[in-house]
C-alpha cells in the first residue's frame, strides 16, 4: 500500500507541477512551489470528492483517474526555458531557514516514534478516514455517544487523513498536517513581500511563525486547524495580487478554506476584502473554474446538508435574535459578550492544551502586534486592514461560536497576522533584528525537548555549512554532504528502531495518556487477527479499535433499529448544547428491543461486543440474561469484551414475559453468510449446535412419537407450503397440539428445526430460527 501512495505523489506531483508551468511559467521559484502545493491539494480534494460521492473511493479508480490529470498536464505543458531573476538570501536569512528545517528534523525524530494522541484524532478525524476508505462512499460517517454534530461537518480535512490512510502507515497518518506548515509559511512570506516588506524580513517573518508552539505542534496532530490557517493565508495572498489567473487560485485555496471546518466561513469572509487591493479588472471566464471549485468541492458538505436536512449548518440551529432561521438539533447556550470575552482571553492567560502558546509567547506576540501597529499605521495604509485582522478574528468568532466550543487552536491564523505586525516593528529599527536570536530559540525550547537539543546543534552544524562556504564549489559539496547524513541517519538507524519499538511504544504513550482506554486497545490490537466486527457501547475512541492494519469493522448496534441510524432521522427534536449525554440518548436510543438488537448483531456478523462498564446500559442487562450467545473474553477496571455467538435459539427475558410461553412462533431463515461464519468457521460454535440438534432429536421423538406419523404425512400433503415458514407451522401447530414441547425439553436455548426433526425434505436442510411471533 505504501508504494501506492508513492505512485499516487508521483503522479499528482507530475500534474500540479505541469499545471505551473502551463499557467505559472514566469514567476519565482518560491510562488511555483506555492502554486504547485495548493493545485496539489486541490486535486486530492475535488478527486475524493467527486469519486467519494458515486462510491468509487478506490485504489484502482484513484490511480486511473490521477494518471489521466498527469497525462493532461503533460500534454498541456508549455516546456520552454523561462530565465528567473530570483534575489539572492542574505546570510542571516539563509541561516534562519536552516535553523527552522533542523528544527523541524528533531520534530519528525521524536515525534515518528509516537501514535496519534490527540482526541479529536483518534474520535473524529481518522476514524472518519477510515470510514471513507472502507465504505469507498463519501456517505456520513455515523458517530454516537459523543458530540454527534461531527458527522455533518465539512470532509475536506478528513479526506487527506484518507488519502494518507491508503498507505497503511500510522506515521504517514500522523504528519498529514505537516506540509501544511510550508503551505502556510510560503504564502505569509509572499504575503509579506507583497505588502512592502523586504525579503529577508520576510523570510524571518516565514521562519518565525513556523516556529511557533501551536503551529509546529499542530504539524504532528491529528487535527484540521493547521490546514484552515494554511489555505487562509493562500487565499488572502492570492486575493491580494490583482492577478487574474491567482484570483483563480485564491479561490482554489478559499474552497479548501470552506471544507475543513464550519466556522473556516468567518476566515473566508475576513480574506475576501483583500479582492478590493485589484487594480486590474478581474474576467469571469479566468475565475469561474475557481468558484466552481469552491461552489462544489468546498461547499460540498454545505450543499448536502441544505438538501437532506434543510440547514447548511446542521445540528446547529440557527437563529436571528428570537427568530428562527435555520432549524437543527442544538440550540447553543448564549451568553454575554463580555463574559464570552473575558472567558477566551483566559485560555490564552492559562492555556488547557500542550498545543497552546505559552503566556510569554501570546504576551510577546501580542506586545510586538501593538508596537508594529503603531508604527505603521500611517507610513503603510495598505497594511492597516491586516494589522486589524487580531482584532476581527476574534470578534467574528465570538459572535459566531458559542462559548462552549472555544478553543485556541480554533484562532490558529491570528498568529501569523501577529507575526507580520511583529517584523513590521523590526523593519523600521533594524538593529532589533538581533532580539530575534533569543525569540527564535525561546519558540524553539516549547516544540524541541531539551534533551534533544545536543542533536540540534549537530544537525544545525551540518546544515549551515552549506551556507557559510566562501566557495560554490565547497557549497555544493557540503550539501550533498548534509543531505547524505540526513538520510543515512534517518534510513539507516532512526526509521528501523522506530519499526521495531514502535508497539512498546505505542501501548507505553497510550497508557500513559489514555490510561482508561489503553489496556482495551491493546487486546483488540493483538487479537482481532484478520479482522473482526465490533459492536461497541459507550464511550470510547474509535480508531485504536480498527486494528494495526485497519481490518476491523466497528460500529454501533442500534437498539431500536437493525440499522444504525443518524439522529437526523429520528424525529425532530431540539436539544440545548452543551448537551448532557443522556438527552442524546434519549432520542436515539428510545424504544429498545432486544429482538432488533439481536437481529442486527446476526445480520452484521458480528464477532465481539464492546461494553463500557456502566449499569445503565439496557445492553448490559440482556447480555446477561443470554450468557449461551456472549462468552465473556477480557475485560478490566473499564470495559469488557464479549465474543458474540448466536445461540441455537435467540431466547431472551422480557419484562412482561418470557419468550415462547405461547405457541405463537414464526420462522425466520439465516443467511447463507451467517451459517458458514458460525457454523463451518467455529468449531466450537458447530460442537454446540450438534449436542444441541441431537438433546432437540430425543426429546422431540421422546414427546410425540405418537403423532410423529401424522406430521410425516402433513408435511408430505402440504409441500408447496413449505417455502412459507410462518404459514405452514401455523397449520402444524392447529393439526399437532403435541407441539407445545416445554422449555426445558427443547434444552431452552438449543432448539433447532432440522431435516431430520421434519423429515428428510431438502427444502428444510436450512436451519430456522425461532422467535416470538407477537
Amino acid at each position: 500500500m505504501t508504494m501506492i501512495l508513492l505512485s499516487w505523489l508521483f503522479l499528482l506531483g507530475i500534474s500540479s507541477s505541469g499545471f505551473t508551468l502551463r499557467f505559472f511559467s514566469e514567476d519565482e521559484p518560491a510562488e511555483k512551489l506555492l502554486h504547485t502545493l495548493t493545485i496539489f491539494y486541490a486535486q486530492i480534494v475535488s478527486v475524493f470528492t467527486i469519486l467519494g460521492s458515486f462510491g468509487l473511493l478506490k485504489p484502482e479508480w484513484l490511480t486511473v483517474t490521477f494518471l489521466f490529470l498527469a497525462m493532461v498536464s503533460l500534454v498541456s505543458c508549455r516546456w520552454k526555458k523561462v530565465k528567473i531573476s530570483s534575489a539572492y538570501l542574505s546570510l542571516p536569512s539563509q541561516l534562519a531557514i536552516a535553523f527552522t528545517l533542523c528544527v523541524f528534523l528533531m520534530v519528525l525524530d521524536f515525534q515518528s516514534m509516537l501514535p496519534p494522541l490527540t482526541t479529536d484524532g483518534l474520535l473524529y478525524h481518522l476514524p472518519f478516514a477510515v470510514h471513507y476508505v472502507q465504505t469507498g462512499r463519501l456517505s456520513y460517517p455515523p458517530l454516537f455517544f459523543q458530540d454527534i454534530a461531527m458527522t455533518y461537518y465539512p470532509h475536506g480535512g478528513d479526506l487527506l487523513y484518507a488519502f494518507s490512510l491508503f498507505s497503511g502507515n500510522e506515521h504517514v497518518v500522523r504528519f498529514t498536517q505537516l506540509p501544511m506548515v510550508a503551505v502556510a509559511s510560503l504564502s505569509l512570506f509572499q504575503m509579506m513581500k507583497r505588502y512592502g516588506f523586504s525579503r529577508e524580513n520576510s523570510v524571518l517573518g516565514a521562519c518565525l511563525f513556523s516556529l511557533v508552539r501551536p503551529i509546529a505542534g499542530q504539524s504532528f496532530s491529528c487535527f484540521v486547524d493547521l490546514m484552515m490557517t494554511a489555505w487562509f493565508f493562500t487565499a488572502g495572498y492570492y486575493f491580494s495580487t490583482g492577478e487574474k489567473r491567482k484570483v483563480f487560485l485564491g479561490f482554489l485555496a478559499a474552497g479548501l478554506l470552506i471544507a475543513t471546518k464550519n466556522f473556516a466561513l468567518i476566515f473566508f469572509l475576513l480574506a475576501l476584502p483583500l479582492l478590493a487591493n485589484n487594480k486590474t479588472r478581474l474576467s469571469f471566464r479566468t475565475v469561474l473554474p475557481g468558484l466552481i471549485f469552491f461552489l462544489l468541492v468546498g461547499g460540498f458538505s454545505y450543499w448536502r446538508n441544505l438538501v437532506l436536512l434543510g440547514n447548511p449548518f446542521f445540528p446547529a440551529t440557527i437563529t436571528l435574535g428570537n427568530k428562527l432561521i435555520l432549524p437543527g438539533f442544538y440550540l447553543y447556550e448564549r451568553s454575554c459578550f463580555f463574559s464570552s470575552f473575558s472567558r477566551l482571553f483566559r485560555l490564552f492567560y492559562k492555556p488547557t492544551s500542550l498545543a497552546d502558546p505559552t503566556p510569554a509567547t501570546s504576551f510577546l506576540l501580542f506586545a510586538g502586534w501593538l508596537g508594529g501597529t503603531l508604527s505603521g499605521w500611517r507610513l503603510f495604509p495598505s497594511r492597516r486592514y491586516l494589522f486589524l485582522l487580531p482584532v476581527l478574528i476574534p470578534l467574528f468568532y465570538l459572535v459566531a461560536i458559542p462559548p462552549a466550543y472555544h478553543q485556541i487552536r480554533h484562532l490558529l491564523p491570528i498568529y501569523g497576522v501577529l507575526v507580520f505586525a511583529l517584523i513590521g516593528l523590526l523593519e523600521r529599527w533594524n538593529f532589533a533584528r538581533l532580539l530575534l536570536v533569543p525569540v527564535f530559540l525561546g519558540f524553539t525550547r516549547h516544540t524541541v525537548p531539551l534533551g534533544a537539543w545536543s542533536k540540534l546543534a549537530v544537525f544545525l552544524l551540518i546544515a549551515s555549512l552549506p551556507v557559510i562556504w566562501p566557495t560554490k564549489k565547497l557549497r555544493v559539496t557540503s550539501f550533498i554532504i548534509a543531505v547524505v547524513v540526513v538520510t543515512l541517519y534517518f534510513g539507516y538507524w532512526r526509521f528501523p528502531l522506530m519499526k521495531a519499538k514502535y508497539q512498546q511504544i505505542r501501548h507505553f504513550t497510550w497508557s500513559s495518556f489514555y490510561p482508561d482506554q489503553a489496556g482495551l486497545w491493546s487486546f483488540v490490537q493483538e487479537n482481532s487477527g484478520q479482522g473482526k466486527t465490533i459492536a461497541y457501547v459507550g464511550q470510547v475512541f474509535l480508531y485504536p479499535l480498527y486494528g494495526p492494519k485497519l481490518a476491523n469493522r466497528v460500529y454501533y448496534q442500534s437498539v431500536n433499529s437493525i440499522q444504525p441510524r443518524l439522529i437526523h432521522e429520528y424525529p425532530g427534536q431540539r436539544v440545548l448544547f452543551p448537551a448532557q449525554a443522556d438527552q442524546i440518548k434519549e432520542i436515539y436510543r428510545a424504544n429498545p428491543d432486544i429482538r432488533i438488537w439481536m437481529e442486527g448483531l446476526i445480520q452484521h456478523q458480528t464477532d465481539w461486543v464492546l461494553l463500557r462498564k456502566e449499569p445503565a446500559w439496557i445492553e448490559y442487562t440482556w447480555i446477561l440474561e443470554n450468557p449461551e450467545c456472549f462468552n465473556q473474553i477480557w475485560e478490566d477496571r473499564f470495559y469488557k469484551v464479549y465474543q458474540f455467538t448466536p445461540s441455537t435459539l435467540i431466547h431472551a427475558v422480557n419484562p412482561e414475559k418470557r419468550m415462547f410461553d405461547r405457541l405463537g412462533l414464526s420462522f425466520r431463515l439465516r443467511n447463507r453468510a451467517f451459517l458458514w461464519k458460525n457454523t463451518y468457521q467455529r468449531p466450537g460454535f458447530t460442537l454446540t449446535y450438534l449436542k444441541g440438534q441431537v438433546e432437540v432429536i430425543r426429546a422431540s421423538l421422546t414427546r410425540i412419537y405418537p403423532s410423529f406419523k401424522e406430521l410425516c404425512f402433513f408435511i408430505t400433503k402440504t409441500y408447496k407450503d413449505i417455502f412459507s415458514p410462518e404459514k405452514f407451522f401455523r397449520m402444524a401447530i392447529k393439526c399437532w397440539p403435541n407441539l407445545a414441547i416445554s422449555d426445558k425439553q427443547l434444552s431452552v436455548h438449543n432448539l433447532w428445526i432440522t431435516d431430520v426433526f421434519l423429515g428428510e425434505t431438502n427444502a428444510f436442510s436450512r436451519r430456522w430460527k425461532i422467535c416470538d411471533h407477537s
